[in-house]
């Protein structure tokens, strides 16, 4: 799961749940507020190269409302060339992209190996 910042927090915020027990609202709103100082704010967009038809094109950085950022290099508004794409729950993966073609991704862990498919259509 990803962790609560950006439109995450604000779509799944912990106050708008419903609580089989209404007084602990309280409780739940003050742990919010004490939770809030060490929260990670993203502004979600993108700053970088752009061609004549105002695409994402050259080198540019992506941050996504889930949390996840790509820095690297755009052509005709794809990630394509060299990049850094570092996910919200901190792996990384770092080297050539190609979101024209599926990218098929092995990260490795201290407990256990999982595959994460990366399918985006240009």
């Amino acid at each position: 799961m990803p962790p609560l910042l950006n439109s995450w927090f604000n779509e799944y915020h912990p106050e708008n749940g419903n609580l089989s027990v209404p007084t602990d609202k309280v409780i739940i709103h003050q742990l919010v507020e004490d939770i809030k100082p060490y929260m990670k704010q993203l502004l979600v967009g993108y700053c970088g190269e752009l061609n004549d038809k105002n695409e994402k094109h050259g080198h540019g950085k992506q941050i996504f409302a889930s949390g996840d950022i790509y820095e690297g290099m755009h052509v005709n508004d794809n990630r394509e060339g060299y990049g850094k794409y570092l996910y919200c729950d901190g792996d990384c993966y770092e080297g050539k992209v190609n979101t024209r073609k599926i990218n098929v991704t092995v990260k490795v862990d201290l407990h256990m190996v999982t595959a994460h498919i990366m399918m985006v259509i240009g």
